[in-house]
């Protein structure tokens, strides 16, 4: 049997990156591109999904920003795992619990379907990423005030 390389660094449809703040506070996650309609879209999807929880498990950042302001996306169930993120990946109640920031797209129809679909508890929606970076500190307070 011949083994193949493969490198999930990049996607066609999607482009990620990230940024910390230096106490590793809060993970920025910046997407842009297009998620296609539905299963079309399932690679991209995934492929940010994997991407965070690379990210995140590197970090282990208290607050999740998620830009997808520069994201186009019209539906699938698919994104709904990045946006649901620490509901996905929680271990135990506490960082099921963790916040996320989202900035939304100008065309959010599709995000907005997700949204209401999930109805997430902990995800606060900022304009852009002055108020997301501000609102993140904010969140940091109350979550190190809390304990």
């Amino acid at each position: 049997m011949e083994l193949f390389n493969i490198n999930y660094d990049k996607e066609k449809d999607v482009v990620v990156s990230f940024k910390i703040d230096q106490d590793f506070q809060f993970l920025y996650c910046k997407a842009s591109g297009k998620i296609k309609k539905g299963s079309l879209g399932n690679n991209s999807a995934d492929y940010l999904f994997g991407k965070i929880c690379q990210y995140y498990f590197q970090t282990q950042c208290y607050v999740l920003i998620l830009d997808f302001s520069e994201l186009e996306y019209e539906f699938g169930d698919r994104l709904r795992k990045s946006i649901n993120f620490f509901k996905e990946i929680g271990r135990d109640e506490a960082e099921k619990e963790s916040p996320i920031l989202l900035i939304k797209p100008k065309d959010a129809k599709g995000i907005n379907s997700i949204l209401d679909w999930i109805k997430p508890k902990d995800l606060i929606v900022a304009k852009n990423y002055e108020e997301s970076i501000r609102l993140s500190l904010e969140l940091f307070d109350k979550l190190m005030n809390r304990n």
